[in-house]
């Protein structure tokens, strides 16, 4: 049986082999898919997309791009590659789309984010709008150009058209996320130097972007954030701006940092509902209209592995909202 170290070796390797592309037949044999088929689904990229539109929370409409089977496929398989080189480059800012590429390595998330803001004065929160269809082909095909790639025209060209719909990032390719990582690379090591010169901690989880301190942080401070994010071809959603201090609840991508990591306490509060609802009427009775018995199930076990990820599985509410679901499964057997 092979060793987690014989592993880590192999996907380190692998990942070499990746950099030490010389030409696109290179490419084809890496990632094992028909240099032929590569050809064909680039000039066919507009029937290798299926467009559609899904409702955001806050209204409006996210539009996502979904690659068809076959390109899935070949983007998820560049997809990690690329993900093991950029867990060895990333800047210590970067909390949003990094797997862990090894059993042991360190885990990044919305909770690691937020936990670098705790107990701070000052909270300033700020959203790059448009974040994936910003980075358009060109940049696409310079991030192929630099490092730690440094590939030739041709190479760097044909993984921007592998990668890229209509010229930009689309939303709904698996390699879209590591792909803005290594895209924001020289703009996270920049705000992280204006972080440091501004006694800020400084944080980036895709498109949002987090400052704090325990000194005041002015609209003087902001802006000049606000400058760095322009040169390098982004733009600040002004509506969803946000200054925090510690006299008033401070939200750091969702979750509460005043004194700890947590969640608000109406997501605690709905939990205990379904619960005492399913409790109380039965599981088809507390599954709502638009939801069936398994779906609520579904639901409420999400609820729970998310409030297990903050608060920690040996938390208290945690182990009791738990302890009642694991019953009344249970009792379904």
């Amino acid at each position: 049986m092979e060793t987690l170290k014989e592993k880590e070796i192999k996907i380190y390797a692998r990942a070499n082999d990746f950099l030490q592309v010389q030409g696109i037949d290179d490419l084809a044999k890496l990632i094992q898919v028909p240099i032929k088929l590569l050809l064909e689904l680039i000039e066919k990229s507009d029937e290798s997309y299926h467009a559609f539109k899904i409702p955001k929370k806050r209204g409006g409409y996210r539009e996502i791009d979904s690659p068809n089977s076959s390109l899935k496929l070949i983007q998820k398989r560049i997809n990690y590659l690329l993900s093991v080189i950029y867990y060895g480059m990333k800047p210590a800012c970067v909390h949003g789309f990094v797997k862990t590429v090894t059993e042991h390595g360190e885990s990044f998330s919305i909770v690691s984010n937020a936990a670098q803001h705790v107990k701070e004065q000052y909270v300033v929160n700020m959203d790059l709008q448009d974040f994936f269809h910003t980075i358009d082909i060109w940049r696409v095909k310079s991030v192929f150009m630099s490092y730690p790639f440094f590939f030739g025209n041709d190479v760097a060209a044909f993984l921007a058209l592998l990668t890229t719909y209509q010229e930009r990032l689309p939303m709904g390719a698996p390699t879209s996320p590591v792909v803005s990582n290594l895209a924001c690379f020289l703009f996270d090591r920049r705000m992280m130097r204006f972080s440091e010169e501004q006694e800020l901690c400084f944080t980036r989880y895709a498109d949002d972007l987090t400052f704090s301190s325990n000194r005041k942080i002015t609209d003087t401070t902001v802006r000049a954030a606000t400058e760095i994010i322009k040169e390098y071809g982004f733009a600040v959603n002004e509506e969803k701006t946000r200054i925090f201090t510690s006299r008033g609840q401070q939200v750091v991508t969702g979750l509460k940092v005043n004194e700890k990591v947590n969640v608000d306490r109406k997501y605690i509060r709905n939990i205990r509902a379904m619960l005492n609802n399913w409790a109380t009427h039965g599981l088809v009775k507390a599954s709502s209209q638009n939801e069936n018995a398994f779906q609520f199930l579904n639901i409420l076990k999400g609820k729970l592995d998310f409030l297990s990820m903050v608060r920690g599985k040996n938390d208290t509410i945690y182990q009791k909202l738990h302890e009642k679901f694991w019953n009344l499964q249970q009792q379904l057997a």
